[in-house]
């Protein structure tokens, strides 16, 4: 198994549209919730939601191409190029067959799939796009990421609800590790805020509901309810570079597993099996799923991790 470094990220995030800003929020504290101003949400008691800002999908594709994508899309496009760029990849020196994409969405093109339905029923299916279905796939960045950066290895998508994201970066390194690729364009991308999706979250009792909308996400806090999600891509490549080395001793190895419980519901109680897994992972891959729940099981894990085992050193 070959060794593993992050060499390039890049981030479109409700804190910040690249990886500098984003970070600068995140030590200041910033929050990026703020009330619902993407539809009209005046019938929700706490309409609050983490949205992306001053984002211009034409400022990273071509304009005729971004009226046909979806907004996802574009967040992955636009973290995409902000990765290689921080990698310093020159794809003109690269084996274009070993330079792979994995990207994962839990949803996939939700902007494009609401908007298309509004056309077919004010105007009928003759209106429908014929672009529709070529780009509301969960793989349908993929291909885009892979044409804007002539990237021709390995390219498809995963799906791990709100684990994707690290089950895609996961996957990603495991590929160049085993030898599949030498370079692979990873993370996960979502752009969910349609009111279809934001009613069914609050059916299910997943939104926050808080006066002070930058109070209302804290994780392991108690009294917190709402789940949270961020775009990323990481660009994965073997090597030795000295400031990836933290960063490649995580990404290296990643758990993924399933209890056959249920859809909705936290982890389940089989948590030194989960143990073991995250042994060989250095950490669960699911710590970051972000319910409410799960802070419960997360927390009894990993202290059950540290029970059991000496934790490989990172260093």
């Amino acid at each position: 198994m070959r060794r593993v470094v992050v060499t390039g990220l890049g981030l479109i995030t409700p804190v910040g549209n690249d990886v500098s800003s984003t970070w600068d929020s995140l030590i200041a504290g910033r929050s990026g919730l703020g009330l619902v101003s993407r539809f009209d949400a005046s019938a929700y008691d706490h309409p609050i939601a983490a949205e992306v800002k001053g984002f211009n999908p034409a400022e990273v594709v071509d304009p005729k191409i971004a009226r046909r994508i979806d907004l996802s899309s574009a967040f992955a496009l636009a973290a995409s190029h902000q990765a290689l760029a921080d990698a310093r990849l020159d794809m003109a020196a690269e084996d274009a067959s070993r330079v792979g994409v994995l990207l994962g969405t839990g949803m996939g093109s939700a902007h494009q799939i609401v908007e298309q339905q509004r056309i077919l029923d004010e105007k009928g299916p003759r209106r429908v796009s014929p672009f529709m279905v070529s780009h509301m796939l969960p793989d349908t960045a993929t291909g885009l990421v892979a044409i804007a950066t002539g990237a021709r290895g390995p390219n498809f998508a995963v799906t791990a609800a709100c684990a994707t994201g690290g089950a895609a970066t996961g996957e990603a390194a495991e590929m160049v590790a085993r030898g599949d690729a030498d370079v692979m364009i990873a993370g996960g991308y979502e752009a969910p805020l349609q009111p279809i999706y934001y009613a069914g979250f609050n059916a299910m009792k997943a939104l926050a509901e808080h006066e002070d909308p930058a109070k209302a996400v804290r994780p392991f806090d108690a009294t917190r309810k709402m789940m949270t999600a961020v775009h990323v891509d990481h660009g994965l490549r073997p090597g030795s570079a000295a400031e990836a080395d933290v960063v490649a001793a995580v990404a290296a190895r990643f758990g993924a597993r399933f209890e056959a419980r249920s859809v909705e519901v936290a982890p389940g109680p089989n948590l030194e099996a989960r143990a073991r897994e995250a042994r060989y992972a250095v950490l669960p891959a699911d710590v970051c799923t972000g319910h409410t729940a799960d802070d419960r099981a997360e927390t009894m894990l990993l202290n059950l991790l540290l029970i059991l085992y000496h934790p490989p050193s990172l260093f």
